[in-house]
């Protein structure tokens, strides 16, 4: 038989229970941690710090320097690493050993911010969920994907990349800068220097879809990345791939030395510069939707990304450096057929460096837009020139 409570015994109750929900939520709040020394163990570590961390913490550093690792840091839950805004810059190396850096275990999400990956092998494995934000991915070395790998499961994995450098990685196969597969998201970085394969084998020098994913890549430069095989800068054999407002430039490898695609299907490229690769043409096959697209130096001899993109004279890109924003670009100087040229529709609000679209009658083609009269916004970038040698 029931048990009658009088409404001021429910009233208790009532409070009871919404003050055990409350201090429930209390002991699982997120919480900010704080790695206070550079050792590779011990308390006050990264590592030390991560192993305490619970679900959706948020691991932060009061040092800067360089951390070497000697084995690999695993993450199997939601959390955040990152540098604060103005602190000092943190490098995290493998000292040249065959180590990743972290593991994203299945069904974890981890975001990385403000850090420099440096001297690993495959710096950091992906079977989960991964962001990486103003990060600096250098000299790291794998079979596939040296800075960022990871396939396990590419209906529910996936990997964002946000005003992020990858420079100077190599794989031996494929990918190396990135060798994943999912939903992968790139925006605002720049690939540079990144190699796959030597003497006619390896594909994607900067990234490789391995398995069945979307790509989505905006405000991006590629530049002086190389395949032995095919996709200089960039390969997949999956539909599925949108490039916006992307630079291409000085990419090498024998098909493809930007873009290889096979069958070219699936893939919409707007707003983009494809410029004086080597080997072969910039395109393995015709791209087959979009618009205002240039094709300069065609290694092809022909224009061998079809006719959603327009053949061209010299784009007259600058060269690599520091035009403001926090990652590297190539700069449009006046009279760029470039400028101008690009379409607004499905355009990004403002470029790789942060400058607002479009600053004259049209957008410009690439990830640059030129200002007509303005200096540079300051140069973010700067930050990571002390870490440019490694660790």
């Amino acid at each position: 038989m029931p048990i009658a409570l009088s409404s001021s015994a429910r009233r208790r109750l009532r409070r009871a229970a919404t003050l055990a929900l409350l201090t429930a939520g209390a002991t699982t709040q997120a919480a900010t941690l704080h790695v206070t020394n550079l050792n590779d163990a011990g308390p006050g570590s990264l590592r030390a710090t991560v192993q305490a961390a619970v679900n959706g913490d948020v691991v932060t550093f009061d040092v800067g320097g360089a951390i070497t690792l000697a084995s690999v840091i695993p993450i199997d839950r939601n959390l955040t690493i990152e540098v604060p805004p103005g602190g000092a810059a943190v490098q995290i190396s493998g000292g040249g050993a065959a180590i990743p850096l972290f593991r994203v275990g299945v069904g974890a999400a981890a975001a990385l911010t403000r850090l420099s990956l440096l001297n690993a092998q495959n710096a950091v494995q992906n079977n989960g969920n991964l962001t990486l934000t103003q990060v600096l991915v250098r000299g790291n070395t794998g079979s596939v994907g040296a800075g960022v790998s990871g396939c396990v499961d590419p209906a529910t994995q996936t990997l964002g990349v946000i005003d992020s450098v990858f420079m100077d990685n190599h794989a031996t196969n494929g990918g190396g800068a990135i060798g994943a597969c999912g939903a992968i998201t790139i925006s605002g970085s720049t690939f540079s220097g990144n190699t796959a394969g030597q003497g006619g084998g390896g594909y994607g020098g900067a990234l490789a879809v391995t398995n069945t994913g979307s790509v989505t890549i905006t405000n991006s430069t590629f530049q002086g990345n190389t395949a032995g095989g095919f996709g200089g800068a960039i390969a997949t054999d999956y539909p599925g791939m949108s490039l916006t407002n992307v630079t291409f430039s000085g990419n090498t490898a024998t098909t493809g030395s930007a873009l290889s695609v096979a069958g070219g299907v699936g893939v919409t490229v707007r707003n983009t510069v494809f410029a004086s690769g080597t080997g072969g043409g910039h395109c393995t096959n015709p791209i087959s939707a979009g618009s205002n697209n240039l094709n300069f130096a065609d290694p092809a001899g022909v224009n061998s990304c079809g006719p959603t993109v327009t053949v061209t004279t010299d784009p007259q890109l600058g060269a690599l450096g520091d035009n403001g924003g926090p990652t590297p670009t190539m700069a449009l100087p006046a009279g760029s057929p470039a400028i101008d040229a690009g379409v607004l529709a499905g355009a990004p609000a403002s470029d790789q460096r942060g400058i607002s679209r479009p600053q004259g009658a049209g957008v410009d083609i690439g990830a640059y837009e030129r200002l007509a009269a303005a200096p540079p916004l300051p140069g973010a970038w700067r930050r990571c020139q002390p870490l440019a040698s490694g660790a």
